[in-house]
This record gives structure tokens, C-alpha cells and sequence, in this order.
């Protein structure tokens, strides 16, 4: 601990450390019965993320820290009293703090002193990486108190209660070889995925055969809104853009929301000049032919991208062999481990849906347009 600081607290951290911090030589402070202790176990690593258990409770035994990740050095984790005195434990906060191997910052997560263990995921990390976990105990704030004498007070009550190695993994040879970022690598060892995949701050993750063809890895793709657009059969890149975008069709009626966030807007996509002028003239379908449709799109983008297109053979097979099935399973049996994706025996199914706009005279379509959604949920 010596040299990082608890974020929040300046350099708080590096002088509350003293003999109460793991690792020093001095004589370790006696735990009270009361205070609270952590232990910390690892439980994963892959090569860009962690997965620590952290454990909060009175009279917490010493120790259980783990290394965890290839080749890393044995167990260094251990428990430390808090804080002393006669401060209610309840009163303070908790965080999990990620550290480089140089003692820069990370990540954190505040944790819940009554939750008992709770599993802290750390991810886009570096690949063969040496990191550091930390549990701090930052203490209450006095609102009464001025910003100096809570600052002092915090610099002296603040408590390291543990830390552990870790260690990411080496990047494979054969995901080194695509030469994309592997903080973004996005593989069978993340799944399930859940909401940290939208947090980056970026527009693209990226994922590698033979994963990126699995039914069940590209249905947790559609789950948190991420689309793969296909490089070759060996890469794919999948968008993630920072912000999402949805028109709400129901906007200026009764339910609707409004482009102004307000109920009962008065938003009519059915009133514009050119849809009173032409609307007449067209039809709109959904699903009437999809596997036609999406042909139809594919040889759309083949023309318009001088012969290459996202949407290669290979993914508009695996959309209409998507198209209908289980949500739980997405066209493979469910192992119950979290893999297959959606929330987990709902009943729903995977709805791709091609939006057909015909020409009525002609009976031609004119334009197709493609989302999806599914298990309760929907992405497009």
C-alpha cells in the first residue's frame, strides 16, 4: 500500500498505511473483535479482466488473500484491523481499489459492508499484466466538520484491510496475430457478458473464431445492444458505440415520450409533408420474406462496397439460423452456466425483423431495414 492512495482521499492512503498496511516489517496491529476484516480470494483471470471475492465481516480470519493469474507470485493477500477507536464500523464506506504494478489507479468499486461476498470484475486491463487489489476503509464524513478537519480526520482513520496479487493472462499467439487491441478482446471466458461491456470508452470491442461464430456468444452480442461486422472469418469487430440511439415511434400519443422527454409530445412521423405526399403510394412489411430481405441487403452493400460487404455469407447464414429460436439457448443446448445469455428461462425467442418498405403499384421493395430483439428485451 505504501506510495498508493485510496481515491477520494489525496494522499490519504500512503500515510494512513503505516505499521497497519500489509507488508510492513513493524508490529502489526492487534484486530479488534469488532472491527471490520476483509479476505480476498481470486476466482478469475483472462487476459484482459479479474475477478476477485471480497469478503467484509467482524472477526474475519487473518490472511486468505490468493494470487491468481499465470506464473504470479505465491499469496500476499492478508486482513488488517481497521479503524480504532469507538467510530461506528457501519458509519464508513468500503471500496475495492485496482493498482498497476507502478501504484497508478485503475478502477474501484464501492463495496456493500452488509453484503457478506461480493464478487469485484475488473476489466480492459492489459494482457500479462502484474496488478495489486486493495480494500480501504474510508471513514464517515462530518458534514459539521470544515474540509480541512475532514480531510485530517480521514488521512488518520483511513485503513488498508487487505490487498492481493494478480496477474492477467499472456495474450494467446493466434489473438496476437489480428493485431487488435486486447484490452477490447471480447471471448468465451467473459461470458455471460453483463452491462460493463457498454462502459468502455470506445466504439468497437473485437472477438476471434471460433467464438465469434457460436449461436450463443453472438445472442449475448444482441442482449447488450453490440452488432458484429464481420473483417474475415477470423475476426470480427463488434460495434459498441458510446452513446445508443432510439426514435420512440409512440412519441405525441398516449404512452409516448417525446423528443423532449415529456409525455404526449406533439411528434407525429406520420404527418411529415413527403409521407402525406407519398405515403399512398408505399407499404410496409416486416418479416414478409426475411432471408429474402436480407439478401437483398446483402447484394445492396456488395454493390455500394465495390464487392465486400459486413454482411458476408457466413453471417447471414447464422442470422437466419437465429431468427425465431429460444432466447435461453440462441440454436444451442443451454448449459445453465450463464453462456447462452438472456435472463434465464423467460420463454422468449430471438426476433430478427427486416423492415420492408414495397412499392404498391410495382409490388417491388424499395428499401429494407434490419433490427432485433428478444427474451424481453431488444436491440436493433
Amino acid at each position: 500500500a505504501s506510495g498508493s492512495d485510496a481515491p477520494g482521499l489525496e494522499s490519504a492512503g500512503a500515510e494512513a498505511s503505516g505499521s497497519d498496511a500489509p507488508g510492513d516489517e513493524g508490529e502489526r496491529a492487534v484486530p479488534r473483535p469488532e472491527a471490520p476484516q476483509a479476505v480476498l480470494t481470486c476466482r478469475e483471470s483472462t487476459v484482459n479482466s479479474v475477478a476477485v471475492e471480497v469478503s467484509l465481516g467482524l472477526g474475519a480470519a487473518r490472511g486468505g488473500g490468493e494470487t491468481c493469474g499465470a506464473d504470479a507470485a505465491k499469496s500476499c493477500g492478508s486482513s488488517e484491523g481497521a479503524a480504532g477507536g469507538t467510530e461506528d464500523a457501519a458509519a464508513a464506506t468500503f471500496h475495492a481499489v485496482l493498482f498497476s504494478s507502478c501504484g497508478q489507479p485503475i478502477d474501484g468499486h464501492e463495496l456493500a459492508p452488509a453484503a457478506g461476498r461480493q464478487l469485484c470484475r475488473f476489466h480492459f486491463l492489459p494482457p500479462d499484466s502484474e496488478l495489486e487489489l486493495q480494500v480501504w476503509r474510508l471513514p464517515a464524513q462530518d458534514a459539521a466538520q470544515s474540509e480541512d478537519a475532514a480531510c485530517a480526520r480521514a488521512r488518520a482513520a483511513c485503513r488498508l484491510l487487505a490487498s492481493v496479487q494478480l496477474r492477467t493472462e499472456a495474450l494467446p499467439p493466434d489473438l496476437a496475430s489480428h493485431g487488435m487491441q486486447p484490452e477490447l478482446y471480447v471471448g468465451d471466458a467473459h461470458l455471460p457478458l453483463g452491462p460493463w461491456v457498454m462502459t468502455h470508452p470506445g466504439n468497437w470491442l473485437w472477438a476471434a473464431a471460433p467464438a465469434c461464430w457460436r449461436p450463443a456468444f453472438v445472442c449475448e452480442l444482441f442482449r447488450f445492444g453490440l452488432f458484429p461486422l464481420p473483417h474475415s472469418d477470423s475476426l470480427v469487430p463488434i460495434i459498441n458505440p458510446e452513446e445508443r440511439y432510439c426514435i420512440d415511434l409512440r412519441a405525441g400519443r398516449e404512452g409516448g415520450c417525446g423528443e423532449a422527454g415529456g409525455a404526449g409530445s406533439p411528434v407525429r412521423w406520420d404527418k411529415s409533408k413527403r409521407v402525406r405526399r407519398h405515403g399512398r403510394d408505399f407499404v410496409m412489411s416486416v418479416n414478409r420474406s426475411f432471408e429474402s430481405s436480407l439478401r437483398r441487403l446483402q447484394d445492396y452493400h456488395l454493390a455500394k462496397g465495390s464487392g465486400s460487404t459486413w454482411l458476408t455469407e457466413r453471417l447471414r447464414t447464422l442470422l437466419v439460423g437465429l431468427q425465431g429460436e429460444p432466447w435461453g439457448g440462441c440454436g444451442e443446448q443451454s448449459s445453465g452456466d450463464g453462456g447462452g445469455g438472456g435472463d434465464g428461462g423467460d420463454g422468449g425467442r430471438v426476433d430478427l425483423c427486416m423492415f420492408e418498405l414495397w412499392e404498391q403499384t410495382a409490388g417491388e421493395s424499395e428499401a429494407d431495414c434490419g433490427g432485433g430483439g428478444g427474451g424481453g428485451g431488444g436491440s436493433g
